[in-house]
């Protein structure tokens, strides 16, 4: 199957969830009418200028397809849960995970496949490239610049700022209230915020002001909503409380939540050979409990889960660039036993390290 634009892309997507649309006031709905467990995707458009997509759904069966598609758009946006696996033509093959992200896409080709069983979760914007330089940047010449991104290169970073606004379009849709101007001056602001984080020709390095080089920041729904509306809490003071049980909460003060991204980074840099959640605690100077409780509510992942994947998305980049045996690539994983990464890997993907390599040199 071979679909040449996003509107294919769509249907074909759709039809492989067995969705259909419900047309409303601001957006369309599409479900599974007979199985609504299933989950749903609501797009708002504007025709040719810009689309947001709010998805919560779960994979029936395998499936995969090959794309090829002329259009210039900037897309980015937040992915709470789910993985994709996707190759792009003379590029690296590569897996997609919970993060947020950025890209522009410029006579975009590859292939992409989905797995039975995984969920997604998130929220997508695609903004056309003549809405932003026909449209936007004759009255708004400080309008965000294309030429500052590479072209067809996944970004996995947002500003904190965009991850707000974006988490604010979600908040409103839930109260069926993103009406489409509410929508576009969110979109707008988005625009703003990309215009003064990222310089024209920086090198593509994008670097968010208020997040440090090399974090995800792929924060909750709630959770970002909620430091939308905070104003500035001084240091030590209690920002948010996380609801460990019936009877039992947990509170984080701004000091807790940077050991918390700090212990992100220390993982990230050595997840190969990582600390244990007591020497990491030890680390961050923060209790073992509280670490725990605050990684998974600040990123959504456990500490544990987060470490495999990224031993699986590096072993998956050793398996499309190089020729390295599986021993040699387990082993470069963090893995002193082969079978034990073959097994990860294949719980992971879904499929073994050889059938992954098989299917991305093809």
């Amino acid at each position: 199957m071979l679909v040449s634009s996003t509107d294919e892309f769509q249907a074909f997507m759709f039809e492989q969830l067995h969705f259909l649309p419900d047309v409303k006031d601001n957006y369309t709905c599409y479900s599974d009418r007979e199985h609504p467990e299933s989950g749903y995707c609501c797009i708002y458009c504007r025709e040719g200028c810009y689309q947001l997509g709010i998805a919560d759904y779960t994979i029936p069966e395998d499936f995969s397809v090959s794309f090829r598609n002329p259009a210039r758009q900037l897309r980015f946006g937040v992915m709470l849960s789910g993985k994709t696996h996707f190759k792009l033509y003379q590029k690296d093959a590569a897996s997609f995970t919970p993060s947020s992200f950025i890209v522009l896409e410029e006579n975009i080709k590859g292939q992409q496949a989905w797995r039975a069983g995984d969920h997604f979760h998130g929220l997508e914007l695609t903004v056309s490239a003549d809405f932003i330089e026909n449209i936007l940047h004759p009255v708004f010449p400080d309008c965000v610049s294309l030429s500052a991104f590479e072209a067809n290169y996944t970004y996995k970073m947002l500003p904190t700022g965009v991850i707000n606004l974006l988490n604010q379009m979600h908040f409103l849709h839930e109260k069926d209230a993103l009406t489409p101007l509410y929508l576009e001056g969110l979109i707008l602001q988005c625009l703003a915020l990309l215009a003064e984080e990222f310089e024209e020709n920086s090198s593509h390095v994008i670097a968010p002001k208020s997040v440090p080089a090399g974090t995800l920041p792929a924060t909750s729904v709630r959770t970002a909503i909620n430091k939308a509306g905070q104003q500035h809490i001084p240091h030590g003071k209690v920002m948010h409380t996380i609801k460990v049980s019936d009877t039992r909460t947990i509170t984080l003060s701004t000091a807790d939540l940077s050991a918390v991204h700090l212990a992100h980074d220390i993982l990230t840099e050595k997840y190969k050979n990582p600390p244990t959640v007591h020497e990491l605690s030890e680390q961050v100077s923060l209790s073992m409990q509280k670490l725990n409780y605050a990684f998974l509510h600040e990123y959504d992942t456990t500490i544990s889960d987060y470490i495999i994947s990224l031993k699986m998305e590096y072993g998956a980049k050793l398996l499309s660039e190089t020729l390295l045996g599986i021993d040699e690539i387990a082993l470069q994983c963090g893995y002193h036993y082969p079978a034990n990464f073959i097994r990860m890997f294949k719980k992971y993907y879904g499929v073994t390290p050889l059938q992954f390599r098989k299917f991305i040199t093809r």
